[in-house]
């Protein structure tokens, strides 16, 4: 789960109390992360400044689901998406801080990025799909998952993170050079051929995606889509926050976390097509 979790802006993974004050001590009231928990095995923290202080929120996670106070949820999106529109104790959830610190020579900058690898671009790449995250050659970029083989999850120096093909990037991890990525566009010259772009093992608008658990909102909300494991839903929106838009095969539409599903590579999302274009 905590890889999938990395798709999340608020997602920190493995860091300590200490760095997560030091990353919303001088942030506004509401500023939050999700930490993995030091003391509860399979556990989180919910960190967020407060109006004096930041405080730190057990989550615990048995069997599925997740308990914050009194509370319980079926999954960690559902609990921020709840608190961003309730109270705490005296403040809702606004925005997660930067994955990168605002000054390059913190320590806690230092702390969170020491453990990650960083490549230099070769290559432009715009960007082909909304799920590509665009770069400059000399561009400085630190990797977060290998998605595919060919295909990295990637994150810029601004904190923005997505798709990154492999074969554009140095095949050693480097370490960022002051001023890097930061000289203008790069026009290749005529006679530099960029390398052809690897496919991707999912297509870059997915149609479909299957429920790998039960989903029964806590509420009911004729918005919200009601699932269980197994459903295949046909993908209409993904939002950047994590609630994606679908429609299961009864037409029945709404919203749902993405936490909830895996997309489908295409091959069998067709199979799935087909079926319904021959029932």
């Amino acid at each position: 789960m905590a890889d999938r979790m990395y798709m999340y802006e608020w997602y920190f993974g493995e860091i300590g109390k200490e760095q997560a004050e030091k990353l919303l001590e001088d942030k506004r009231v509401g500023t939050f992360l999700v930490r993995d928990s030091t003391e509860v095995k399979g556990g989180y923290v919910l960190s967020v400044r407060e109006k004096s202080e930041v405080c730190h929120y057990l989550i615990t996670n048995r069997n599925g689901e997740f308990q914050i106070g009194d509370q319980i949820f079926s999954d960690l999106p559902e609990i921020v998406t709840f608190y961003q529109s309730h109270l705490l104790e005296t403040t809702s959830l606004v925005e997660p801080p930067s994955h990168r610190s605002s000054q390059p020579n913190q320590s806690t900058d230092q702390e969170v990025t020491s453990t990650l690898e960083r490549f230099r671009v070769k290559y432009n790449f715009p960007g082909n799909d909304p799920e590509d995250l665009p770069a400059r050659k000399n561009d400085i970029l630190t990797l977060l998952k290998r998605e595919e083989q060919q295909w990295f999850m990637m994150r810029n120096v601004e904190g923005k993170e997505g798709m990154f093909p492999s074969n554009y990037l140095e095949s050693s991890p480097v370490e960022p050079q002051p001023g890097s990525g930061q000289e203008g566009l790069y026009t290749p010259p005529q006679d530099e051929t960029l390398p052809e772009l690897p496919t991707k093992l999912y297509t870059s608008v997915i149609p479909y995606a299957k429920a790998i658990q039960d989903r029964a909102p806590l509420e009911y909300d004729p918005s919200e889509l009601k699932f269980t494991k197994g459903d295949f839903i046909k993908v209409l929106k993904q939002n950047k926050d994590g609630i994606w838009e679908g429609e299961l095969s009864n037409g029945r539409r709404g919203v749902f976390p993405s936490s909830y599903v895996e997309i489908l590579p295409q091959e069998e999302a067709d199979k799935i097509l087909q079926g319904q274009n021959t029932s």
